[in-house]
């Protein structure tokens, strides 16, 4: 297991661990998540990647976020099958599962973002995690997740 924690981070330096993380998926990828900055068009193309060989992509959306200008700023999102999408009754915690093994923790940050849309952030990367703690990851998103409003089956 390899942990890293980065303090501060780049809007560039969270592009690499994203880009990372969606390269490496085969299996699942589980992202709860505000999709208020610029970077999933930074790593739209990984995604893409990414749906082709997944088997399941699922999208839990924190309450705050405008379901319409999601709808309108990433329209692929909602044209792939394998996307499962869904939106929290309240705030959330930010993260990325992938494989259930490979972790991405957001610390809780400003939302809206301020102006310019960037704000450094420190995050978590775990890498083949322990399974008892990606099993505590996933049943946390399963929790929230169960409350959630099916957005896109």
């Amino acid at each position: 297991m390899i942990v890293r924690k980065s303090e501060n981070q780049s809007r560039d330096q969270v592009v690499e661990v994203l880009r990372l993380l969606f390269r490496g998926a085969h299996d699942s990828v589980t992202l709860s998540t505000s999709l208020t900055s610029d970077l999933l068009e930074a790593v739209e193309g990984d995604i893409m990647d990414c749906l082709s060989r997944v088997k399941s992509f699922s999208i839990c959306l924190d309450s705050r976020v405008d379901l319409a200008a999601v709808r309108t700023k990433y329209p692929w999102l909602f044209s792939s099958p394998k996307v499962h999408i869904s939106q929290a009754p309240g705030p959330i915690p930010h993260w990325i599962m992938v494989d259930k093994r490979d972790l991405r923790l957001e610390e809780s940050h400003p939302f809206p973002a301020p102006a310019g849309g960037w704000h450094p952030r420190s995050n978590m990367t775990i890498i083949d995690a322990d399974p008892q703690i990606a099993n505590a990851i996933e049943q946390e998103f399963r929790s929230f997740a169960s409350q959630a409003r099916v957005v896109k089956p």
